[in-house]
């Protein structure tokens, strides 16, 4: 289970039976934002379980169910801290760690149909500028010379 706030987990709109992907901020700087990187590292993961809800409790559309079935109001649970995915034991260590050193991990939610899993490269702070990286990096590089004369 990972431990999750309503903006790790999409507004808390994951439901389970949803297929999401897991992505995590990297910091491997010691806080120095040019050298930040978000990276999706796990794909397709499948939800088991929105805090004690698990799949096998969601009423399927235009099926008959019982009234105090159709009371617990099931599709719209969104009181949750925890997420529960399907993933190997290799894809777990990932996530421990991911969640004790790097802050914790966001989920996206994806369309259950697409099953694809792409090389997704990691996001940094001047793939984000775009056309304007080149003042972050002047930026920086003059920060960098400022901290070199101090020394």
């Amino acid at each position: 289970s990972i431990q999750l706030a309503e903006d790790q987990a999409v507004g808390k709109l994951i439901k389970p039976g949803d297929r999401v992907d897991i992505l995590a901020l990297i910091d491997y700087s010691s806080g120095q934002i040019q050298n930040m990187k978000v990276k999706t590292v796990l794909q397709d993961v499948y939800v088991l379980a929105t805090g004690r809800r698990v799949t096998n409790e969601i009423p399927l559309y235009g099926m008959k169910v019982d009234k105090e079935i159709k009371k617990l109001n099931l599709n719209t649970y969104t009181n949750f801290n925890t997420v529960t995915v399907e993933v190997t034991a290799n894809e777990a260590q990932k996530l421990i760690f991911l969640q004790k050193v790097s802050g914790g991990v966001y989920l996206s939610l994806r369309n259950n149909s697409d099953k694809g899993v792409e090389r997704i490269g990691g996001t940094k702070l001047y793939d984000v500028l775009g056309e304007d990286a080149g003042e972050a990096k002047a930026y920086f590089a003059e920060k960098q010379k400022l901290l070199e004369k101090r020394r």
